[in-house]
């Protein structure tokens, strides 16, 4: 007779994308889908023995969902995974296979999520005759780090054993990483926060700003309008790319100032907000971190995303080079006060202190920065391809990924189609790059001064 698992409590991130596939038509909206192409010759059998073996020591790939009474709580299957799925399109053209994988990121996995492996993979032998490996994993176990994390450990073992060297061994420890979310939960902290969030995060009202200056969505005569939408989720994805070039001088001027890379996107990002809603001073969007600060964090998996409002308050004449000063402090604040549930917490102070309805809100973009890329020795070359899942929360999810060592930055936008048009993305990106090379040519300028660029 089998014995019971252990079954524990869903973590905070957890609960949000559990609730957000729960509820939205589109179950597709939690899934994260993406592939590693390798640019190189592989080694199919070990590539195959590589992957089943990093798939059995990630813990991420044993989480499952289990309905405990009316709770859904989570545990760690001893189940081998599934088979994974083999396909040749060698002989076929890139758009076929792009076009296949394109409808299987779109298509609803893992059904209702119970006691089911919450990733499907496939292994394919591309029309470049390389071969490449397409993942489709649920939030509710993974986010694109630990995806990223899980490739590398991947490719760590393809060296050792094409090499005959000894694996390295798996330092996560993924149960150890819930419990400080579920003794936070318990803890004096929570209090603490809150205060934090209350006397802080809107110490003004924010405003609503418009992500498409013909679909005005802000309630008339009030600051807030519609902005996370369940009910209505269809998106289209469109990816851009920074280029290097940028990146290089965003990193080189962010290390003399000491602030984080991230606020100069975050600020490009606001610019084109100002900018189309009228030079507008309260700006807010949702800053979405991943809270892996320690060692353990990195290794040990699981999803860690949490989106938290970033209310970016600068008058017009604030210069540049000060406002990345501001945004920077602000982060770090707002990252120390990060453990919160948004939606039943922070979420319900702005309708205590400013009357804002429980279906309305503020923030229209949502931004995530994650700069890493999977670690390849030498001689292996990839680099890696997002898909959209075809639905989304926000009006706009931005998406900034090192998808190659090529120091290029991928800028995925996912795109409600009631929020905005199909050329939306590529306005806002032509803005977001005239801004970072307008922030590194001449951080002295005004905020108003680079809206106008």
């Amino acid at each position: 007779m089998a014995k019971e698992p252990t079954y524990y409590p869903l973590t905070t991130a957890q609960n949000i994308m559990y609730v957000s596939q729960k509820y939205s038509f589109k179950k597709s909206i939690v899934d994260v889908c993406s592939m590693i192409h390798f640019d190189c010759d592989m080694d199919e059998k070990l590539l195959m023995q590589a992957l089943y073996m990093a798939l059995l020591r990630n813990e991420s790939s044993r989480v499952r969902l289990h309905k405990v009474g009316k709770e859904i709580k989570q545990y760690l299957s001893d189940q081998a995974p599934e088979a994974i799925i083999v396909m040749d399109y060698s002989d076929r053209t890139q758009e076929e296979l792009d076009a296949d994988l394109n409808a299987w990121s779109k298509t609803p996995f893992p059904g209702n999520s119970m006691d089911t492996q919450l990733y499907s993979i496939r292994m394919i032998k591309e029309p470049s005759g390389f071969w490449g490996i397409y993942f489709c994993v649920s939030h509710l176990a993974f986010d694109a780090y630990c995806l990223m994390s899980l490739a590398s450990d991947m490719i760590s073992i393809y060296i050792a054993l094409r090499d005959e060297k000894p694996i390295s061994p798996y330092k996560g420890d993924y149960l150890r990483l819930c419990k400080t979310d579920w003794d936070y939960q318990a803890s004096d902290k929570v209090a603490k926060d809150v205060e934090f969030w209350d006397k802080e995060g809107f110490t003004e009202e924010p405003v609503y700003c418009n992500v498409e200056e013909d679909k005005p969505l802000r309630t008339k005569g009030k600051n807030w309008g519609k902005t996370i939408n369940i009910l209505d989720s269809s998106a289209y994805h469109v990816n851009l790319k920074m280029p290097a070039e940028i990146n290089r001088k965003v990193l080189a001027l962010a290390a003399e100032m000491r602030v984080s890379p991230q606020c100069f996107y975050l600020l490009a990002v606001r610019s084109y907000l100002s900018r189309i809603n009228g030079d507008e001073e309260k700006i807010m969007m949702m800053n979405t971190v991943a809270r892996r600060a320690s060692l353990l964090q990195k290794r040990s998996g699981g999803t860690r995303v949490l989106a938290l409002p970033f209310f970016m308050y600068f008058p017009k004449d604030t210069k540049v080079k000060d406002a990345l000063v501001k945004m920077a402090a602000l982060q770090a604040a707002y990252y120390s006060h990060s453990d919160l549930l948004v939606t039943q917490t922070i979420g319900d102070i702005p309708q205590r202190k400013y009357g804002k309805p429980a279906d309305k809100g503020y923030p229209t973009v949502s931004v995530t920065y994650n700069p890493y890329s999977v670690q390849l020795p030498e001689g292996i070359k990839a680099h890696f391809t997002t898909y959209s899942n075809g639905a989304n929360t926000m009006n706009i999810y931005l998406s900034i990924m090192a998808l190659d060592n090529s120091g290029d930055l991928n800028f995925n936008y996912d795109c409600c189609n009631y929020a905005t048009t199909p050329e939306t993305a590529g306005k806002m990106h032509t803005q977001i790059t005239k801004a970072l090379e307008a922030i590194v040519a001449n951080p002295e300028m005004t905020l108003v001064e680079l809206n106008r660029l």
